[in-house]
């Protein structure tokens, strides 16, 4: 919430009164906290308790009138205070002309007055003062908005409940930064537990093996053909020689010249199971050229 730091003069408590009578809509419905010297508690180090609030303020409202500018304190303390903030950290300085005075004496003449300093809120009608005092709260109303963005409070990490820090980058990053390790680390999670929900649904391999040609001639070639799915491991055994041993998940494998009929057997697992498939190429029967006979008629005789 804003903070309007009140600078006034005692001799002009009815000014500061009716100013906080006007301010009273925006105090009830939090837009603003006021502070002048009357919130000072008794026994409080007064001078302390000012420079706290000070230095706390956004905005600061000076009440001006001859008794304004003949307060020691206030021009010797309280004005360059204020003026230095103004320039330091861009407070925002906003007065009000109450009575004729000497302003332009004073380095407030920098800085522009919420109304004409030659028709003081003195100089007035009744009905012309409470107008220009509705202006002013405006105009407090007003520099919040354009002036005075409100001040972001973000949880710093390790501070106690009900404590917090003012807004800076580095503590954005660092909730950034715990997000995205959070959303990282439900990812992970949640895909951890969707493959242990695979395996216990019960995913099992499978496996199917063919050979181009399930019948070959005697000492003929062909090829065994093979894959699976939702396998991590396969291995083979019988068949020729070559066969027998590990296996990729898909593959082939050519047979070499084949002189009897062979059953190529492959199991392929994961860990819900195993599945296998087996496939046989006939080899068909050896061909023997017959043995020479002799013609009739011919005479062995030399």
């Amino acid at each position: 919430m804003p903070n309007v730091f009140i600078s006034y003069c005692h001799q002009d408590k009815e000014w500061l009164e009716r100013l906080q009578k006007t301010l009273k809509p925006l105090l009830r419905n939090n837009l603003i906290s006021a502070w002048d010297d009357t919130k000072i508690h008794v026994g409080a180090k007064w001078k302390e308790e000012i420079e706290k609030e000070l230095n706390k303020a956004d905005i600061a409202v000076m009440l001006v009138s001859q008794n304004f500018l003949a307060s020691e304190f206030v021009t010797a303390q309280e004005i360059p205070q204020l003026l230095k903030a103004a320039e330091s950290r861009g407070l925002k300085i906003i007065w009000v002309p109450i009575s004729y005075c000497m302003f332009d004496e004073t380095e407030l003449t920098d800085y522009q007055a919420t109304h004409d300093p030659q028709n003081p809120l003195e100089s007035m009608e009744k009905w012309q003062q409470d107008k220009a005092l509705f202006e002013i709260c405006n105009q407090i109303k007003m520099a919040l908005r354009t002036e005075q963005p409100p001040r972001i409070v973000v949880p710093e990490v390790g501070l106690l409940p009900g404590q917090s820090k003012e807004f800076s980058w580095k503590n954005v990053l660092l909730v950034l930064t715990i997000i995205v390790l959070a959303s990282m680390t439900v990812f992970v999670v949640v895909w951890i537990i969707h493959k242990m929900s695979i395996q216990d649904e019960g995913v099992k391999p499978s496996v199917k093996i063919f050979a181009d040609n399930a019948y070959v001639p005697y000492n003929g070639v062909t090829t065994i053909r093979w894959s699976s799915s939702n396998a991590i491991s396969c291995s083979s055994y019988g068949g020729s020689n070559g066969w027998t041993g590990s296996r990729a998940l898909s593959g082939s494998f050519s047979t070499g010249n084949l002189t009897h009929t062979a059953t190529y057997n492959i199991i392929c697992s994961n860990t819900t199971g195993s599945a296998s498939d087996a496939v046989t190429v006939t080899v068909g029967a050896q061909v023997l050229n017959p043995s020479p006979t002799e013609e009739p008629g011919h005479d062995k005789k030399p």
